[in-house]
């Protein structure tokens, strides 16, 4: 109403009657909106996105993200919203994976079944596991898992399998099984952290570098020695990539840059309140789905909105 650009978190809102409030708004506003769904600027997710584009994966049939983040120890540490918005892991969470396979595939969730449980962290308010499969219009399958209690370190996993070429996180692999390359290197240096004058010493040069070297050099030396292991097939073959690459800070960087660059350039940012929502749609009925045990129709935008 002040005519203002909107930059909004994800998820987009979390029920129904907020996608309709928020769609009227944005209809009769000039301004461009756009939602923080860093997923798909990962510079990772960037180059798996334009190998599926360039069709030589050949057909996809399947696509799995994983959002494994521990939050025993920190989930009301800096503020309350988890426990006072019943915050479901799916729609609060899920939706990071949602998203960015709905980006991969371009194309629509037409039916979710979800199941959930509430085993591993007692505290939550809502159920702390979800696991979510998607059925999109043109037959592909995939699946989603959002984990609140698990054990160790976070667990971003993407896989995409085609009928000529598969995505094992940053590793593909051509039809026969071999390895068909490495997908992005960790950086030394992130350099896009250093612009900003006033950047925080947990982004500058040496505290970067302290922490960036070791995994370059494990992710370079594991590129090398992977030709010892060449035949992923064989019982002892090599197939993981040994360093998770989601680069957090420089996803929401660019994040933003393509939000100032849409309102500088009167194009469409890459996440539009449209695509937003209609992640929105299939997390809240992979929400239901769970709670109802069966498997639900995701409504289209325009459904919704009637």
């Amino acid at each position: 109403e002040r005519g203002l650009h909107v930059l909004s978190e994800k998820p987009l809102t979390d029920s129904i009657e907020g996608v309709k409030k928020i769609k009227q708004a944005q209809e009769g506003s000039s301004a461009v909106v756009a939602v923080l769904h860093q997923m798909r600027f990962v510079p990772l997710h960037r180059k798996i996105k334009a190998l599926i584009d360039s069709g030589k994966m050949g057909a996809i049939s399947y696509m799995e993200g994983h959002y494994v983040h521990n939050l025993v120890h920190r989930a009301f540490t800096y503020d309350d919203w988890r426990r006072t918005d019943n915050a479901t892991p799916l729609v609060y969470s899920g939706c990071h994976f949602v998203d960015l396979l709905r980006w991969f595939s371009s194309d629509e969730i037409v039916e979710v079944y979800a199941a959930a449980n509430h085993l591993a962290f007692a505290d939550y308010p809502e159920s702390d596991l979800n696991l979510v499969t998607l059925r999109f219009a043109n037959g592909m399958l995939g699946k989603v898992l959002v984990a609140f209690g698990a054990a160790g370190p976070q667990d971003h996993s993407v896989r995409v399998f085609g009928s000529r070429q598969r995505v094992e996180n940053n590793v593909w692999f051509q039809e026969d099984g071999a390895w068909g390359g490495i997908l992005h290197h960790p950086s030394l240096v992130q350099r896009q952290l250093l612009r900003n004058p006033r950047r925080s010493a947990q982004h500058g040069l040496w505290r970067q570098l302290r922490s960036n070297v070791p995994a370059y050099l494990l992710g370079r030396s594991f590129q090398a020695l992977r030709l010892l292991a060449r035949r992923p097939n064989a019982e002892y073959g090599a197939q993981y990539y040994p360093v998770r690459l989601y680069e957090h800070s420089l996803a929401c960087v660019a994040a933003v840059g393509d939000f100032v660059d849409a309102i500088h350039s009167g194009r469409p940012p890459l996440c539009t309140v449209d695509e937003a929502a209609q992640t929105v749609l299939a997390c809240l009925a992979g929400v239901e789905s769970y709670r109802v045990n069966t498997p639900i129709p995701v409504l289209s935008l325009a459904d919704a909105l009637s």
